[in-house]
C-alpha cells in the first residue's frame, strides 16, 4: 500500500474516531443530565484542583478514626490496605518494596494517636503508637525548594519509624528528595481503588456514600477516566477496526504536541507586544517585565516548551525572588507575612500558585494541560475565537500583574 492511501485511509479512520468519540460525549453528557449527575456539591464550593482546601481536606476527613464520619478506623485501614498493595519507591519505576508492603499491613494492629492535616508545613500526617505516615499531596502545584527532602528530616528528628508518601493525580517523581527514601502513590490508581473500598463498605450509610461517590467522579475528572465501561469497550472495538490510528500514534502525539507549541508561541508574542504597547519593556535575555521608567520589582514571565512531558508544558507570570536585589528583598520580608495573606487572597481569583521560597508571592499559571484540554480544544477550528480567547487572556495577565502590584510597598511598584 503506498503511503498516499494510508495516509487518506488515516484520515478516514480518524474523522470515524472523532465522530465516535462526539457522539459518546453526547450520549454521556444526556445521561448525565437526565439523572442529575452534572451536580457536584465538591466543585460547586471549590475549584477542582484545590489541593489544600478540597483534597487534603477532605482525605484528611476520611482517614481520621475521630472525625464525624462515624466509621472508625474504617477508612484509614481501608487505605493501609491499598497501598498494602503496592506503592513505588523513588528509584525504580517498575519495584514494589516487600518489606514496605509488610510495614504498612502492620499499621493496622497499631494504635491511631491522631491524623493531622498541615504538621509540621506536610499536607497529612498520620501518628499510630511507633510509627508515622506523611503523605504531600500535589495536584498541579510545584515542589518548594528540598521539599521532600526536608519534611524527611522533620520525620527522622520524631524517633519514630516513618514513610514518606508523594501523592500526585498520575503518580510521578519528586524532584527534591535528595535521595532520601520515599513512596510515589497516585490519585489514578491508589486514590481511586481506596476510594472504591470505601464505597463497598459504606453502601448502607447514605451520606457518607454519596459524598464518597461525588469525590469519587471528580477524582475520574482529573485523571481522565471518565468514561464508561461499555463506553470504553465501543471506542476499543472501533480502534481494533482501524489500525492505522494506532500505527501511526506517534506522528498524531507529535501532531497535537506542534498545536499545543503553535498556540503558545502566538500567545507569548501577542502578550509580549501588548506589554510594549502599555508602557512595559520586556528583556529578552532575563525573561524580566518592567513598567518603563520604574525602579521597582519585575515580573518574569517564563514558559516551558521543552518539558519531556508534553502535559506538564506551561506558561506562567509572578515575581520570583532569585531576580531581586537586596534592597528589594529587605523590603519585602519586613512585609513578608502580610504580604502572603494578600496574595493568597488574590490567588483565588486564578489559575494560579500559592507562594514558596522562589516564587514569594505566588504565580499565575495561565497555560497549562488544563487550559487547552478544557478550553482551548472546544475553539481550534475557530479562528475568530481562537484569537477573541487569546486576548482574554492577556487581559487575565494584566489584570493579575496589577493585583500583585496593588499590595507591594510604594517604593517596590
Amino acid at each position: 500500500m503506498s503511503k498516499e492511501i494510508e495516509i487518506i485511509d488515516l484520515k478516514n479512520d480518524l474523522l470515524r474516531a472523532s465522530k465516535l468519540m462526539n457522539d459518546t460525549k453526547v450520549k454521556r453528557q444526556a445521561s448525565l443530565k437526565a439523572v442529575k449527575g452534572n451536580f457536584n456539591v465538591f466543585t460547586t464550593l471549590l475549584k477542582e484542583h484545590d489541593e489544600v482546601r478540597l483534597h487534603s481536606r477532605f482525605v484528611t476527613h476520611l482517614l481520621d478514626p475521630k472525625a464525624n464520619h462515624d466509621c472508625g478506623r474504617l477508612f484509614l485501614d481501608l487505605f493501609l490496605d491499598t497501598i498494602s498493595e503496592g506503592v513505588q519507591p523513588h528509584e525504580d519505576e517498575n519495584a514494589v518494596e516487600q518489606k514496605s508492603i509488610e510495614k504498612f499491613r502492620s499499621l493496622k494492629l497499631q494504635k491511631c494517636i491522631r491524623v493531622r492535616k498541615e504538621y509540621g508545613n506536610i499536607d497529612i500526617y498520620i501518628e499510630f503508637e511507633n510509627s508515622i505516615i506523611a503523605i504531600e499531596n500535589k495536584i498541579n502545584a510545584g515542589e518548594q525548594s528540598d521539599q521532600i527532602s526536608r519534611y524527611i528530616e522533620f520525620l527522622e528528628a520524631t524517633g519514630k519509624s516513618y514513610t514518606m508518601l508523594y501523592l500526585t493525580l498520575d503518580g510521578k517523581k519528586s524532584d527534591t528528595h535528595e535521595k532520601k527514601e520515599y513512596f510515589r502513590i497516585s490519585y489514578r490508581e491508589h486514590i481511586l481503588k481506596w476510594l472504591e473500598k470505601c464505597l463497598q463498605n459504606t453502601y448502607k450509610f447514605v451520606n457518607i456514600n454519596q459524598a464518597l461517590q461525588q469525590y469519587n467522579t471528580l477524582i475520574k475528572q482529573l485523571t481522565g477516566q471518565t468514561l464508561e465501561i461499555q463506553d470504553m469497550e465501543e471506542i476499543k472495538s472501533m480502534l481494533e477496526k482501524n489500525p492505522s490510528i494506532i500505527k501511526y500514534q506517534d506522528d498524531l502525539i507529535k501532531a497535537i504536541d506542534e498545536i499545543r507549541n503553535d498556540y503558545n508561541n502566538k500567545l507569548f508574542e501577542m502578550l509580549k507586544q501588548k506589554l510594549e504597547d502599555n508602557g512595559y519593556c520586556f528583556n529578552h535575555n532575563t525573561n524580566e517585565i518592567t513598567k518603563k521608567g520604574s525602579n521597582g520589582i519585575p515580573f518574569s514571565l517564563l514558559r516551558d516548551t521543552t518539558h519531556a512531558d508534553r502535559n506538564r508544558r506551561k506558561m506562567f507570570i509572578g515575581i520570583c525572588n532569585k531576580r531581586l536585589n537586596e534592597k528589594q528583598n529587605e523590603a519585602l520580608n519586613s512585609k513578608r507575612e502580610e504580604l502572603k495573606k494578600q496574595a493568597s487572597l488574590i490567588q483565588q481569583h486564578y489559575y494560579g500558585k500559592l507562594y514558596n521560597d522562589i516564587w514569594i508571592l505566588g504565580y499565575y499559571e495561565f497555560y497549562n494541560k488544563d487550559y487547552f484540554q478544557n478550553t482551548l480544544i472546544n475553539i481550534l477550528d475557530n479562528e475568530k475565537k481562537l484569537n477573541e480567547e487569546m486576548i482574554n487572556q492577556i487581559k487575565r495577565v494584566f489584570d493579575y500583574m496589577e493585583r500583585i502590584q496593588s499590595i507591594l510597598p510604594e517604593c517596590l511598584r
